[in-house]
Order: C-alpha cells, then structure tokens, then sequence
C-alpha cells in the first residue's frame, strides 16, 4: 500500500500524539502513586505518634494510681 507524502505525516503526527499523551498520563500516574504513598506514611507516622501518646499516658496514670492519686 503506497502513501502520499501527507498521508505519511499525518499518521506520524498522530503516533507522537498518542505517545505524548500516554507518557504523560505514565507521569500522571507515577505521580498519584507517590501522592499516595507520601499520605500512607504520613497516616502511619501519625497513628505511632497517638499510639506512643496513649502508651505515655498509660504509663503516667498508673505511677500516679500507685501513689493513691
């Protein structure tokens, strides 16, 4: 199947068009994953900070039960 010159350009615009989009949508992507792993660590951090916060308070009412108050 021979094509005209115009023809030719235009299905390779076309494919550096749905390459452009589909790196950028893999940008896209890769950065939605690393939004989502940066708030899952965060999450986790912030459940061992209250984690380590009731420990501490445990801790401190049991010295002050023991003492009678």
């Amino acid at each position: 199947m021979i094509q005209s010159k115009n023809e030719q350009d235009e299905i390779n615009a076309l494919k550096k068009e749905e390459l452009q989009e589909e790196q950028f949508w893999k940008g896209y992507s890769n950065k939605l994953k690393e939004q989502i792993k940066t708030e899952d660590i965060f999450e986790e951090v912030q459940n061992f900070k209250l984690l380590k916060t009731k420990e501490k308070n445990n801790f401190f009412k049991k010295i002050l039960k023991t003492l009678g108050f």
